[in-house]
């Protein structure tokens, strides 16, 4: 079957055919060896795929819409032919995710004007100016019809069982003092045959051999059960077997399989599952690491019946409220022999939840509790069982409650414990716990300045409260609003008047001064900005608070426009090194990963927004710290000072309110408490965050990276620069390699295309390698990928490097070559434009493969958050880093300090005169004409003789000439003060001299200039493109203007000018946010740990 001369003439016109997404699609083709031009692409869909229905382009689905639209298959055509012809001038939808109506309804006019259908203006129109396709999103051409690996994928591909670790783990084995026998327990009854078999090979299967498996068989109806079982036992005398006599449940069958057991720990395991071979190594390491461990459990994961793994449960430690709310240890679980029948065994009555009553009762007699964060247990899948749905066995919810409710009364706690209706709409068995109205006295604590409303909003919800023991204080903080001091004196609470110190607000000293006034048991802090929502939230804190154990309780807080969540708890590192708020922004209704969001547990920390424990807790403590957080990270702070006194903090979901804070608050934090709360707890590590999981929001991600201790062996890594110029990108690289110079295993190799340039000196000076790749060869790259991309893979092998790092978009090349030559790879993208765009002139087989790049480096770093968000919705998988790019203090010095008085005596700037700069390269990126704007603007409203300006870093160029034009026009005082300097490497006379530093880009990436000016202690003015924000706060170390508004540069500049206390306030803190973020060391440790990873 061929396609006609005029069917192909009519596809060719249609404009419907895309050959980078088509190549994506076919990567046989990119490793035919026939060059891959457009022609070729064509070719093949003409006489292939458009009878196999592949699609043309990423938004054409044949499938789709034959499907959708009856007519099309009545019609006989082909349903690329129909749309052509009948479809897109409809405004059909030509698959799932293209909204047609909705996309005209935004570029209805063009279309009229061209005459032009929806899909073809989006593929040729559209798609560049990032239109959306329907009404949630956007979408992208590589991406569309391709779904991206999830985390738990991503995380498997780098962290799979290999010889690599096999033998790191026997050496580890071999150091024991100790190999103690473990006896898996197993209870069965007509086990699917096929899965059993998985079992009990995966037993044999195991790295560490001193183990025995104790099976009892519970009278299985099945005679090959029995066949297997005499069987196994001939196979492996450590394989012990009892068949009962009787039907008794798995209870029984359990205690009768422990009851053969010999081992000094026990180790559970069900008749389908599997474990991982390292499993019982694991056990044996961390008992020999924790002699007195008897309770000890590792995280899990789901596997079907086709040995697909998913569901990942990355537990926290040892966790006792998590552990009243459901079974989270799941599997393994093991304990002590001897633990077991102290205890009495599997209770007979709680089949369903006979493991969780288990776990319940022995936690309360361990001595120690242990966790061990590796996936070491794979839960079967299987009809009929709960791994695929906790009712499966309805029965198993009652039993849950019993074993919890006789666990609380065990424990002498006086609680009911019920299902509540969302867990038993999930069917999960999750567990709540009400407890009564009646306990020791509580003083609500509200500080309020003025916002009478809004405190007597939560005045008002309070009366809903059902605790009949609670006093409300309010804490005055100087109100003089009228409304504020009459809703004051009329509410009926006790008010306190306490001023602020003589430094400003401090919620810590205000709280402090509070409680000292109190004689109730309990202080409970609460934020003026809080409404009660459910009338059982004290009672339900005062609950959790009193459990024999915990020190501080905090609630659930939601957003009040949506009751998405706002606190779920505190975990420590998810902001670069500081604490925030997990699980947030959840919906009402989901509880997030684990249902930790709408269970009770353990956090690292609460928010004080609601929070509560002992009075006399809070004063051995000494309360908030004033002196180090007086505002910030106070609730943080003392959260982990009542852990290190041996008490827990618990969530308490059950207790809700809304919490009146915007989404988009932002964070004005005072950067020397950023400071000093990294330089108490910078290496604190939260043991209820599991080290699986990735420090970044959105929190609970499984990390794309390899976890595990890695083995360090000499490594030769080639960095790959573009060129070997005084840019940006090409100094960090450089900067990076250097941080390697003296490092023990690794060598740096500088790789570039380029042989000449002003770095090629320094790096021969500091005695790095640099190696040249032809120039002719990368350029033949650009129009025959496909063919030169082989000469590219065999210099890589030639030259011997074991890991590239290639940098920037332009040397995508290096991580595809690195690639096929089995070279692990490392992607450092800088760039900020939409991506690829640097590429857009390359073939179309180049365009793809720096796309299947992202998927083929081992991470793919950037260095600000906001340049890894453009890159995010095209991500194959979750491998994208952030490093920021670490600012080298030393080498600073020595290059940029002058005495401030001799670099303005040098440059001729007077005492009384205000300096201001801009350094970097004059290019339309970095918008330095919008400067010279600002100035024209600034001197004709605002006239001073006494301002100078400079700009530094001239280089010959269109814009370089519209800049000297424009000012040329300018009054001649004003060119007078106003100096264009030539590209130079002596910034730093000019950084010493000046007061004010302006960034007028409208594209970056984390600039170093920006680091220079906050180290040089300047006030500074920028726009807060991309990772800027990161490294400033506006209006707490710089003033931000928006991009190209440079009228409101000039008002920027004007108060700068005029007002050198607000120039030193920011300068001060701007030099606080350089120390708080990454210094060049952390860099190089980062790079080294991926370099590392990389290779395992």
């Amino acid at each position: 079957m061929n396609l006609s001369s005029s069917d192909i003439e009519l596809i060719e016109k249609s404009g419907l055919f895309d050959a980078g997404f088509y190549a994506l699609n076919c990567p046989d083709l990119l490793e035919s060896g026939k060059a891959p031009t457009e022609d070729h692409y064509k070719n093949h869909f003409y006489n292939h795929g458009f009878f196999e229905f592949r699609r043309p382009n990423a938004y054409f689905d044949p499938h789709f819409y034959q499907n959708e639209y009856e007519d099309v298959l009545a019609s006989g055509m082909h349903p690329l032919m129909h749309y052509i012809h009948h479809g897109s001038k409809e405004h059909r939808n030509p698959c799932k995710e293209f909204d047609a109506e909705y996309y005209a309804n935004q570029v209805g006019e063009e279309l009229r004007r061209f005459n032009l259908d929806p899909l073809y203006h989006y593929l040729h129109f559209g798609f560049a100016r990032n239109l959306p396709i329907n009404s949630s999103q956007s979408s992208q051409r590589f991406m569309a019809g391709r779904e991206a690996k999830c985390d738990y994928e991503s995380w498997l591909e780098v962290n799979q069982w290999n010889s690599n670790r096999e033998f790191l783990l026997r050496e580890k084995l071999a150091k024991c003092t100790k190999r103690p026998l473990l006896s898996l327990v197993m209870p069965v009854y007509n086990p699917p045959v096929k899965f059993f078999k998985k079992a009990i090979q995966s037993v044999l299967a195991q790295v560490y051999g001193n183990w025995e498996l104790c099976i009892a068989d519970d009278c299985s109806t099945n005679p090959e059960v029995k066949l297997l079982l005499e069987e196994m036992q001939k196979i492996d005398s450590r394989i012990k077997v009892t068949f009962r006599e009787s039907n008794g449940h798995i209870s029984a069958a359990t205690n009768s399989a422990a009851e053969i057991a010999s081992g000094e720990i026990l180790v559970f395991m069900d008749q389908d599952d599997e474990i991982t071979p390292d499993a019982l190594a694991e056990i044996a390491l961390y008992m020999d690491a924790n002699p007195t461990a008897d309770v000890i459990y590792s995280d899990d994961d789901k596997i079907d019946v086709q040995g697909k793994r998913f569901a990942p449960q990355f537990k926290p430690d040892w966790s006792p409220e998590l552990l009243l709310s459901y079974m989270y240890f799941g599997h393994i679980f093991s304990v002590s022999r001897e633990l077991y029948w102290e205890v009495g065994g599997t209770r007979v009555g709680f089949e369903g939840s006979q493991d969780y009553d288990l776990a319940l009762r022995v936690t309360e007699k361990a001595s120690h509790v242990g966790h061990i964060p590796k996936v070491l247990y794979h839960w079967r899948v299987l009809p009929g069982s709960t791994a695929a749905s906790g009712d499966e066995k309805n029965y198993s919810f009652q039993t849950g409650i019993n074993a919890v409710q006789d666990a609380l009364d065990r424990r002498n706690v006086n609680a009911l414990v019920h299902q509540p209706s969302w867990a038993l709409e999930a069917k999960a068995g999750l567990f709540e716990h009400s407890f009564g109205d009646s306990g020791p006295s509580v003083a609500i604590i509200i500080p309020t300045k003025n916002q009478a409303e809004i405190l007597s909003r939560l005045l008002v919800s309070l009366q809903k409260t059902t605790y009949d023991n609670y006093k409300v204080y309010i804490v005055n903080n100087d109100s003089d609003d009228h409304d504020t001091l009459e809703l004051l004196a009329s509410c009926g609470h006790e008010v306190f008047d306490i001023s602020n110190p003589s430094d400003g607000f401090s919620f810590a000293h205000i709280n402090n001064q509070a409680v000292k006034r109190v004689a109730e048991d309990y202080v409970l802090f609460l934020n003026n900005d809080t409404e009660v929502l459910n009338g059982q939230w004290l009672s339900q804190l005062m609950g959790y608070v009193q459990l024999d154990g915990v020190g501080v309780a905090g609630a659930r807080l939601l957003y009040p426009d949506d009751y998405s969540t706002q606190h779920a708890g505190v975990v420590q590192n998810l902001h670069h090194g500081l604490p925030g708020h997990g699980l947030k922004v959840l919906e009402y209704h989901n509880g997030g990963y684990m249902s930790r969001a709408k269970v009770a547990g353990n956090f690292s920390g609460v928010t004080a927004a609601c929070m509560v424990m002992r009075r006399s807790l809070f004063s051995d403590l000494n309360g908030f710290d004033e002196e180090h957080f007086a505002v910030a990270y106070n609730d943080a702070d003392l959260c982990l000072r009542v852990q290190e006194h041996g008490y827990r903090i618990a969530y308490v979901p059950s207790a809700e309110l809304l919490h009146h804070e915007s989404k988009s608050r932002g964070n004005k934090d005072n950067p020397q408490e950023e400071l000093n709360y990294l330089s108490r707890y910078g290496g604190f590590v939260d043991s209820y965050y599991n080290p699986n999981l990735r420090n970044e929001m959105p929190s609970h991600l499984a990390v794309g990276r390899f976890v595990g201790e890695t083995v360090k062996e000499p490594t030769r890594v080639g960095f790959v620069s573009h060129n070997l110029n005084l840019e940006g990108a090409p100094i960090q690289l450089k900067e990076i390699a250097q941080g390697f110079i003296d490092h023990p295993l690794i060598t740096p190799v500088f790789i570039c295309q380029k042989e000449e340039g002003p770095l090629k000196e320094e790096l021969a000076d500091l005695g790095i390698e640099t190696i040249t790749i032809a120039d002719d060869l990368i350029g033949e790259l650009v129009g025959d990928y496909g063919n030169v991309i082989h000469d590219v893979k065999a210099w890589l092998q030639k030259n011997r490097i074991d890991v590239v790092v290639s940098n920037t978009i332009l040397n995508f090349w290096a991580v595809d070559a690195a690639e096929r030559a089995g070279i692990p790879a490392i992607w450092v993208i800088h760039e900020s434009e939409p991506p690829f765009s640097h590429i857009s002139y390359w073939c179309e087989a180049a365009k793809v493969a720096a796309f299947t790049a992202l998927e083929k480096a081992y991470q793919v770093v950037f260095v600000s958050e906001a340049t890894r968000g453009l890159y995010a919705p095209l991500a194959p998988k979750q491998n994208l880093s952030v490093v920021y790019n670490g600012f080298n203090n030393e080498l600073a010095k020595s290059r940029l300090f002058h005495e401030k008085a001799d670099a303005r005596s040098k440059l001729s700037i007077a005492d009384d005169e205000v300096f201001v700069i801009s350094v970097g390269t004059v290019c339309p990126r970095k918008g330095q004409l919008d400067f010279i704007k600002a100035i024209e603007h600034l001197e004709t409203h605002n006239p001073n003789q006494k301002l100078k300006f400079a700009i530094i870093g001239d280089r010959d160029s269109d814009y370089s000439q519209a800049i000297h034009t424009y000012c040329s026009q300018l009054p001649e005082d004003l060119q007078q003060r106003i100096t264009i300097i030539s590209e130079t490497k002596d910034v730093g006379v000019y950084f010493s001299a000046a007061d004010i530093f302006v960034c007028t880009s409208l594209i970056e990436s984390f600039p170093k200039v920006i680091q220079e000016a906050m180290f040089s202690g300047l006030a500074i003015v920028t726009t807060p493109v991309f990772g800027i924000a990161e490294q400033l706060k506006h209006d707490v170390s710089a003033k931000f203007f928006k991009p190209k508004d440079y009228v409101e540069l000039s008002q920027n500049l004007l108060l700068l000018t005029e007002n050198a206390i607000e120039r030193e306030r920011l300068a001060s803190n701007a030099r606080l946010h350089l120390k708080r973020l990454p210094n060049y060391q952390d860099m190089i440790n980062e790079y080294e740990s991926l370099i590392f990873e990389a290779v395992q």
